[in-house]
């Protein structure tokens, strides 16, 4: 805004007499629409890096579960085979199959867990952060549109209000 406002100014000191009159009326006129357009574009930066963090923090929830989900699909691939092995090892009295038979104890533990912590998830929260994922990307390409545009309205507004008249 102030590298704005400044370039419209510099006009009005530009000129002399009845048009440095002309000229300040102008650039006074002026200044709410450019002091509105660099407020705007500020609420801009702002919506932008909330979205920035939204995105950030609705991707992270979207790994978490796809990481909840890949778990819960190998943890039997784990516990079955341990419960053959262990279980036909323990029976013959070797220690590694007690080892077998703790460690599908564990997993099977883990995947406890992991399932109730997967069934108590909200399923419209899943829901709503998925569609997120998609509509988020597109919300900040239209944001940083905008913002590219406000940013070329102030430079074109900094550049006229630079220029000096056309008469001599």
């Amino acid at each position: 805004e102030a590298a704005s406002t400044q370039a419209l100014w510099a006009r009005v000191e530009a000129a002399s007499g009845a048009e440095r009159v002309g000229t300040a009326v102008a650039v006074y006129g002026a200044l709410r629409t450019v002091r509105s357009m660099a407020g705007r574009r500020q609420g801009l930066l702002r919506e932008l890096e909330a979205a920035r963090v939204e995105q950030e923090q609705v991707s992270e929830r979207v790994m978490w579960r796809r990481r909840l989900n890949l778990a819960l699909a190998f943890l039997p691939l784990v516990i079955i085979p341990a419960c053959a092995l262990g279980g036909g090892m323990s029976s013959v009295g070797y220690e590694f199959g007690t080892v077998l038979l703790v460690i599908m104890f564990l997993a099977l533990l883990a995947f406890g867990v992991l399932l109730l912590v997967r069934l108590s998830g909200d399923s419209r929260v899943h829901k709503a952060d998925r569609i997120r994922m998609v509509e988020l990307p597109g919300a900040q390409h239209h944001m940083d549109q905008a913002f590219r545009s406000m940013d070329q309205d102030l430079a074109r507004a900094g550049r006229v209000g630079s220029r000096p008249s056309g008469r001599a």
